[in-house]
């Protein structure tokens, strides 16, 4: 990906308080993170403006 954790946790620090919340919950040890109701609205309306990206809002996992 190219960013280190620290640049991607300010980062979606930084989205969460633009979009208004949290956009994830945190999973318990070894689980994965989940979108929340906010996360899943912001992934859908990116979706819409990334054409060549996908969202998947499963999984809560996007790719270029």
């Amino acid at each position: 990906m190219g960013t280190t954790q620290s640049t991607l946790s300010k980062q979606l620090a930084r989205l969460s308080r633009d979009a208004g919340g949290p956009l994830l919950t945190a999973g318990a040890r070894g689980r994965p993170m989940t979108l929340t109701p906010l996360g899943v609205r912001l992934a859908r309306e990116l979706k819409t403006v990334l054409p060549n990206g996908s969202v998947d809002l499963e999984q809560g996992r996007t790719s270029a």
